[in-house]
């Protein structure tokens, strides 16, 4: 069975000019499919695509948002971008932490590494 696991976005706090991305999102299924929308200035640039995650992968993500859930530290910048994530468990949202910066925190950077990893090559 199909159900959302994760969904994530990562926001473009800067300042965004003509043709710049101004957010990607990723939802994460427990079947280890991934739909990944990126949004830009021009919406005619808007891409989206599907790929499907390792099993080890998926464990990788997991483990880090738990270590995340600890962390309870606050980044202060006044440029740059954000990352919103939601945990979802049996379609109940379990876990949800705002948009902020995550400069500096690994287990948020490591999330944020796995899946730009999954992006296409030509944006």
């Amino acid at each position: 069975m199909k159900d959302i696991s994760l969904a994530v976005k990562y926001i473009n706090w800067s300042m965004i000019g003509p043709k710049e991305w101004t957010t990607i999102e990723w939802t994460i299924y427990t079947d280890l499919s991934v739909d990944i929308k990126l949004f830009y200035n021009a919406k005619d640039q808007d891409q989206e695509t599907k790929c499907k995650i390792t099993e080890e992968m998926y464990k990788r993500l997991l483990d880090q948002v738990t270590l995340a859930k600890e962390n309870k530290n606050k980044v202060e910048a006044f440029d740059g971008s954000a990352w919103e994530i939601i945990q979802y468990e049996n379609g109940q949202e379990i876990w949800h932490r705002c948009p902020d910066y995550i400069y500096g925190i690994s287990s948020f950077e490591e999330i944020a590494s796995i899946l730009n990893s999954l992006l296409p090559n030509e944006r």
